[in-house]
């Protein structure tokens, strides 16, 4: 009886294993890369989202688009969740992780095709992510000027606020920085000890557990 159950449960799905199932995981990595690829960059592209109420938001910001899409894959959804949990641990490279990923999957299909195991292919990837690991260890900077941290806030800002108060954040967040760093010594400047920031009415702010106005702490 359960197997009949489950027989009749199946009968509207396609199946596919093997090079087909590997071939179409592909694919659908690809069209979704290709949602987010002309976002990419200071000269990305910007988007026009409507959702069914036919409300539009303009935006760049490739997780945006991503979670704002309707994606049914299983493939292209595991890659929105790895675009959502790179947005939430580091608030950029969304659209990075993704067009990686379909460009490592595209490879190892050449390879496949080319008689290459997939536990060889991985096996290599491993060794590719330690090396690269391994140099951006290396190229990696203690300390950089205050222009530098500028430009690096003002990029991740990119796409995901409007131009006109992107300069006026950015120097809210250096100034964040400049009071952990303070506090802590200049030791200690995680991410996650910044409680809360939110936009209350007059203009309040809560800042790691607090909240300011213009007239100073609430």
């Amino acid at each position: 009886m359960v197997e009949a159950d489950h027989e009749v449960a199946l009968e509207d799905t396609d199946r596919i294993h093997g090079r087909s199932a590997f071939v179409n995981n592909v694919k659908a990595a690809v069209a979704l890369s290709g949602a987010v690829r002309s976002t990419l960059g200071p000269k990305g592209l910007d988007k026009m989202l409507v959702d069914g109420d036919g409300d539009a938001t303009v935006t760049n910001d490739g997780v945006t688009v991503l979670e704002t899409a309707k994606v049914e894959h299983p493939t292209a959804r595991l890659l929105v969740s790895t675009s959502s949990a790179q947005d939430r641990a580091a608030r950029d490279g969304t659209t990075t992780a993704v067009i990686l990923t379909s460009e490592l999957l595209q490879n190892s299909l050449e390879l496949v095709r080319a008689g290459v195991h997939p536990s060889v292919i991985l096996n290599g990837y491993r060794i590719a992510l330690s090396e690269a690991q391994d140099e951006l260890e290396r190229i990696s900077k203690s300390c950089i000027g205050e222009e530098q941290m500028r430009s690096a806030v003002a990029t991740s800002l990119s796409g995901k606020v409007d131009s006109a108060v992107g300069d006026h954040l950015t120097g809210l967040a250096l100034e964040a920085l400049d009071s952990i760093s303070a506090d802590e010594g200049g030791d200690d400047l995680e991410r996650l000890r910044v409680k809360r920031l939110r936009v209350k009415d007059g203009g309040a702010v809560g800042f790691r557990g607090c909240e300011w106005s213009s007239s100073g702490q609430i």
